[in-house]
């Protein structure tokens, strides 16, 4: 069970640590609205992404739509049976991307980190994905299937079509006092040595 719990904590800080890191990153200061055109963003000198992909991490095939907002990229993402699904948040560059991926197998939460290039309709590159005992890496493609993800429910987007910022999270609630010193840890916000591998 606490093993559980510290999966989805560390999965959760993952997700919150990359959306910091992607939000305070420099680029240019431009606003995109949803279904963005193309010609602004080259203009800005970003890779256009928005659309539907079909996703193969290292043979695990899903489907991708992704909303873009500048360099913000976020959506959703679902294996090919439907045996999971979840969601995607990350940024672009003019040819590079780093995405990263959260959702539910198992009653785990599994984390997934995509660094790659993107050509065009084509990404490639790196992954790395954690689970509660484990975890993998190896290569990931993506071929875009569609420019429009019309048809896919989209939460967090605002009228004007920017992205709304996830709220703070707080987990101090799920570790108990334990009487080590390893609280002044966490009380700092790291990690507990004595939490293990996940």
């Amino acid at each position: 069970m606490m093993r559980s719990v510290l999966a989805i904590a560390m999965a959760g800080l993952l997700l919150i640590c990359l959306l910091g890191l992607a939000a305070g990153q420099e680029g240019p200061d431009v606003r995109v609205e949803f279904s963005s055109s193309i010609k602004a963003l080259e203009e800005a000198g970003i890779a256009p992404v928005e659309g539907v992909w079909s996703l193969n991490l290292n043979g695990s095939m899903a489907t991708m739509a992704l909303l873009q907002s500048g360099r913000e990229i976020r959506g959703q993402v679902r294996a090919e049976g439907g045996e999971w699904e979840g969601r995607a948040a990350g940024t672009v560059g003019p040819s590079e991307m780093v995405l990263s991926l959260a959702y539910l197998f198992n009653d785990s939460i599994v984390s997934a980190l995509l660094q790659g290039t993107v050509n065009d309709d084509s990404l490639g590159g790196t992954f790395i994905r954690t689970y509660q005992f484990g975890g993998d890496k190896g290569p990931f493609v993506a071929r875009r299937t569609s420019n429009s993800t019309e048809g896919y429910a989209w939460e967090g987007s605002q009228a004007d079509g920017s992205m709304s910022k996830p709220d703070a999270v707080d987990l101090s609630s799920l570790w108990k006092p334990t009487g080590t010193p390893v609280m002044a840890s966490i009380k700092q916000g790291l990690v507990p040595a004595e939490a293990g591998p996940i």
